[in-house]
């Protein structure tokens, strides 16, 4: 009997701990790892034909810099080119929490690199 709940609560520890190392929500199309990306801060700057693969999202439980910084390793792993955020703000409710988004994206134009202008 001992053993049988030492094994549950392993197997509750070790779900836990996987649950919490991904805290980066991700809504959409998987394709293979990116070593590199392009971050940007507004749509409009992005100077290249491109589709949106996907929606990430990250409660800010640290700082700011490591909830964004999750969101570009997300991004990465998802296979996209690059990521634009899209907003920062507070969720509603009454636990809200300050809230990082983001939209993982796909150059469709064929080139290797961004030209600049």
């Amino acid at each position: 009997m001992k053993t049988s709940k030492t094994y549950l609560l392993f197997a509750m520890l070790f779900c836990f701990f996987l649950t919490a190392c991904d805290t980066v929500a991700y809504l959409g199309e998987r394709y293979p790892v990116k070593n590199d990306l392009k971050v940007y801060y507004a749509a409009r700057d992005v100077k290249r034909d491109y589709k949106v693969i996907g929606h990430l999202s990250n409660a800010v439980a640290g700082s700011e810099e490591t909830s964004k910084n999750e969101i570009i390793e997300k991004a990465k792993k998802v296979g996209a080119d690059a990521v634009i955020f899209t907003g920062f703000g507070t969720t509603a409710g009454k636990n809200g929490s300050d809230t990082i988004t983001a939209d993982a994206i796909q150059y469709t134009d064929g080139k290797q690199k961004e030209t600049t202008d």
